[in-house]
């Protein structure tokens, strides 16, 4: 069975980040397709990430990859109610409250 990339995405996620799951979709796809053949497309990330400093987060990824690691649709993606009101926003505005 193959893992989620994004199983969920709460209002918190959105809040916080002020950025949608919709938003970031594109995004997460190419970082993910950057991360199917790391060691032959970006080896120098992928070597710096093998050290212990950052706890070999290049293994990691590699191996969630093996595993069959996906990305939700942004049509399955159920991500409460705060994301359905702030699909329109735009993020890179400054708050004024």
């Amino acid at each position: 069975m193959s893992s989620e990339l994004i199983r969920k995405q709460s209002s918190a996620h959105t809040y916080y980040s002020e950025y949608t799951y919709t938003q970031l979709y594109s995004l997460v796809l190419l970082v993910v397709e950057c991360c199917e053949d790391p060691r032959k497309h970006h080896a120098a990330i992928f070597d710096k990430y093998m050290d212990k400093r950052y706890k070999r987060a290049s293994l990691f990824a590699e191996t969630e990859m093996r595993r069959g690691f996906q990305v939700l649709d942004v049509s399955s993606s159920s991500t409460g109610a705060w994301q359905m009101a702030c699909e329109d926003s735009q993020p890179w505005r400054l708050k004024t409250s």
